[in-house]
């Protein structure tokens, strides 16, 4: 990595003291700079938008995950990737530490043309994979240089010797180009060039660790050359055309067919995103935009939600007056005095007009109160610095949480257990049960089959080998409360559709999504006429979700139970505060026989 010497000019160590004197916070970066570098490879402007979005992803770190298991997972495949949890990255920047982006290699090659030019490789990033990749035949327009030992492509065009095609794929080779291998296994690397300008001939991939099914862990990975995460960027020399690379293209193991394909064939500069262009302005920008609650927790009403804006430049050039720009949703209001870092407000927006020298990092913010009504949500989004999008955070309002009292008796579930032996409850009727106990309140709690058919409508999908289930957009009077209770984007399963826009992408369970009090429900076979297996968990708050098994309490950490949410075929996280203004209203008589436990 490069050192930086660049020395700030007198106006610019001028301009970030007063903005320190105004609450900016001003730090060194730990991950240096992971941009174009002036005088390096002669790139055309499009070649550029592929570039930067491309360290784009690579400079968020281990916020992107590889990922080989989840979506793999037990084979379960619908023909358009149903069953897969979609929510909606479309830019580097929603990869977030709360919402951790899951990517492959081909699905990485796919989001940087998707982000930079709407372009989506072969339609599909379900279709986007190594093997149909090389599948592409030698006359298509983007295919420069194809080398096929197996028969499958027998076009003029195509190479059969591998020497011959090896040597005209390195000579071919532009920025932006993507380098496809498939022999026992594929892999697909995006093509950079020397963006360092140091020589170097670099390629950006995903590779590493698979997620951990049965630990329920982030598979956190170290580059060897540069931050965490599983964005790679290495030589691509040699890694590709070198005998003993790592994705040596000589070995048959990686490549008895493989191919360059150039989607810049295909596309001109003037279909270039927003955002791309704001990344050719701006480049080596990396924001990490956080708040005080995820999207899948709340916010009481009148609470708070506190916004930071950390902006890194990765680049090797100081910018002067970068426009920071936050929009004030409807729903809240900016909270008196919460500005920092030299903002000002008018209407309901935010401005600043920062300096950021390279290899550092400004950090901003403010707070908003909630003002809506309970099940009104705060969607925190509109926000950008220099034009390029941060990330959007929606809050639902839900009634008052579980006081410190409550919690306190839930957690003492934990001593609980063997009282239960012998008493015969189903999964369904112990979450409920609990809420009677411990906390002397009924929420009328539904059940999943409940739920399913109810909230839910069973439909055959276009392209789908199975039905699967759609959330219905309102329900039956009768069925509000329980359907209240729903967090949003938090169910899914093998068997239900959760997204559509072409982005599939695997939700990061995680402790920090859940309240206590928080119930989950998941179940297999509930519509295969075999015995329904029905699960049920409820959260204690402190990390910990307890559960009955075999009518013994038992209490397990929350992330590795909600990892498993995968291989069910209908999951949902039910909030009950969602329902109520005010849960302790709705108080009933004690049904456990708990002794131990303060009720």
């Amino acid at each position: 990595m490069k050192t930086l010497k660049r020395a700030l000019s007198l106006v610019l160590a001028l301009s970030i003291s007063v903005g320190l004197l105004a609450g900016l916070s001003i730090t060194a970066s730990a991950k240096g700079d992971a941009a174009i570098v002036a005088g390096g490879e002669n790139y055309t402007e499009a070649q550029r938008a592929i570039v930067e979005t491309a360290l784009a992803y690579h400079n968020r770190g281990a916020y992107v995950q590889y990922d080989s298991e989840v979506l793999t997972v037990q084979g379960k495949y619908a023909g358009d990737g149903a069953d897969l949890r979609e929510t909606d990255f479309t830019s580097p920047e929603d990869a977030t530490a709360a919402d951790t982006m899951f990517s492959v290699c081909s699905a990485y090659c796919f989001e940087v043309y998707y982000d930079a030019f709407k372009y989506q490789l072969l339609g599909d990033p379900l279709k986007n994979k190594t093997n149909n990749l090389c599948a592409i035949p030698a006359d298509d327009p983007m295919c420069v240089v194809k080398y096929d030992s197996t028969g499958q492509d027998t076009g003029s065009k195509v190479y059969t010797d591998k020497e011959a095609a090896l040597k005209a794929a390195q000579a071919a080779l532009q920025p932006g180009d993507i380098i496809v291998g498939y022999g026992k296994s594929g892999h697909a690397m995006l093509y950079i060039g020397d963006y360092k300008n140091d020589g170097t001939k670099y390629i950006a991939h995903c590779w590493g660790k698979k997620y951990d099914m049965t630990a329920g862990t982030d598979a956190i990975e170290t580059a060897k050359n540069a931050n965490g995460g599983a964005v790679k960027i290495e030589d691509a020399i040699k890694a590709c055309f070198q005998k003993g690379g790592t994705w040596s293209l000589l070995d048959d193991s990686h490549a008895t067919r493989f191919v360059i394909l150039r989607p810049l064939n295909v596309l001109r500069s003037s279909q270039m995103t927003a955002s791309a262009k704001a990344r050719l302005k701006y480049p080596g920008i990396n924001i990490d935009r956080t708040t005080s609650l995820n999207r899948y927790q709340a916010v009481e009403p009148n609470g708070e939600i506190a916004v930071k804006i950390t902006i890194e430049n990765c680049s090797d050039q100081a910018y002067a007056n970068l426009p920071v720009t936050e929009i004030i949703p409807s729903g809240a209001a900016l909270k008196d005095g919460s500005i920092t870092g030299g903002g000002s407000a008018s209407g309901n927006q935010i401005t600043w007009t920062l300096n950021v020298d390279p290899g550092k990092t400004v950090t901003v913010g403010y707070t908003v109160n909630a003002t809506g009504k309970r099940g009104d949500t705060i969607n925190l989004e509109g926000g950008n610095v220099g034009g390029i999008r941060s990330n959007a955070v929606s809050v639902i309002i839900s009634g008052k949480q579980l006081t410190s009292a409550q919690v306190q008796s839930l957690q003492g579930l934990a001593k609980s257990k063997d009282q239960l032996q012998g008493l015969g409850y189903s999964a369904d009727a112990f979450v409920s049960a609990v809420y009677q106990t411990v906390l002397g309140i009924d929420p009328k709690l539904p059940t999943l089959n409940d739920l399913a058919t109810k909230a839910y409508t069973r439909t055959k999908l276009e392209g789908a080998d199975v039905q699967m289930l759609v959330k219905n957009t309102s329900v039956d009077s009768s069925f509000a409360v329980q359907n209240a209770m729903l967090v949003p984007l938090y169910h899914g399963g093998t068997l239900v559709k959760t997204g559509g826009n072409g982005h599939a992408r695997v939700l990061a369970f995680n402790g920090d999504h859940l309240l206590p009090g928080d119930v989950l429900l998941r179940g297999n076979n509930i519509f295969s006429g075999r015995s329904a297996k029905i699960e049920s968990y409820i959260s204690l708050g402190n990390g910990k979700m307890a559960y009955l098994d075999n009518d013994r309490l038992k209490t397990s950490d929350a992330k590795t139970i909600l990892t498993k949410n995968f291989i069910f075929d209908f999951f949902v996280l039910l909030r009950p505060t969602q329902a109520y203004n005010d849960i302790t209203a709705e108080a009933k008589s004690v049904k456990l026989p708990f002794t131990d436990v303060k009720s």
